[in-house]
């Protein structure tokens, strides 16, 4: 893990730590085809709790906690990749003998939705303070990841994304970049105001903070956005802006700008982009239209 990125070792540390909360064998060697099934059956089942902690300027109240029976198909998937990294690794230090059969996981394939301008705006009517509604009008005009604006820093830095005015850019590098390699996002007009209008009381461009004053973790900026988005009556989560994002790109260029819209988005592959957001809705509507 020390060799990982941050983002990678946190996400790491959170499986592990979820496959310890659902009973670790006592040896390596006891990962096997029926323990691996015996835990994916774990996860369908497992109860999450969200704790109301994060609402600015209110105290808990009897709703404060809500309970979600089984993890979804997508994240118990992930965790299945990530453990079978793990024990990839073991087999390279002998510390068994082989890596044992994954269940398949299957997942629907759903096509990003956009979000309408009205909803986001309903998003932003609720956000407690300036910080907020710049951290969410940052992913609204960027399409960042929520950990690159949670991250997102005044200065240039090797290690965090940062705010480049001058060049009129966010630069996110290799360091800390998903494909480990050095991307950078223009800064649209309308985002550059909330920018400039922005306090700057330290290197963090947007220093969130929960009730009691304590830095949000990720989680915790995740599951705020969600009960912001609950009581504007909205359905949209950091993940959903990002896709929105998108979706609005996509519309504007067209099929044809593809590799823009790969840049933008900053995927692993092409592959990802074309199969995502270039899709084919507007020429099959018009080849339907030809039909004598």
């Amino acid at each position: 893990l020390p060799g990982l990125r941050e983002r990678s070792r946190e996400k790491y540390g959170t499986v592990l730590d979820v496959l310890e909360d659902e009973g670790m064998p006592k040896t390596i060697g006891e990962i096997n085809e029926r323990y691996l099934s015996q835990l994916v059956a774990k996860l369908r089942c497992r109860k999450v709790i969200i704790r109301n902690r994060f609402t600015a300027g209110a105290k808990p109240t009897k709703e404060s906690k809500v309970k979600k029976i089984g993890l979804e198909p997508v994240t118990i998937r992930n965790y299945l990749v990530a453990l079978r990294t793990v024990l990839a690794w073991g087999v390279e230090q002998k510390l068994l003998p082989s890596v044992p059969k994954f269940p398949k996981i299957t997942v629907l394939k759903k096509s990003p939705q956009s979000v309408p301008t009205e909803s986001f705006e309903r998003l932003l009517d609720v956000a407690p303070n300036e910080t907020w509604k710049g951290y969410l009008q940052c992913c609204w005009w960027s399409g960042l990841r929520l950990s690159e604006a949670w991250k997102l820093r005044w200065g240039q830095t090797s290690r965090f994304p940062y705010v480049d005015l001058q060049a009129g850019r966010i630069v996110i590098p290799a360091e800390y970049a998903k494909n480990r390699k050095d991307q950078w996002v223009p800064i649209h007009s309308k985002l550059r105001e909330v920018f400039e209008g922005l306090p700057r009381t330290g290197n963090d461009v947007f220093p969130l903070r929960t009730i009691t004053g304590r830095p949000l973790t990720r989680a915790g900026i995740s599951s705020f956005v969600c009960q912001l988005a609950k009581r504007a009556g909205v359905r949209l989560s950091m993940h959903k802006l990002r896709k929105g994002f998108g979706c609005r790109v996509a519309s504007t260029l067209g099929k044809g700008n593809a590799p823009v819209l790969h840049q933008l988005m900053r995927h692993s592959s092409m592959q990802i982009t074309m199969d995502y957001y270039a899709n084919v809705d507007d020429v099959l509507s018009q080849a339907i239209e030809q039909i004598g």
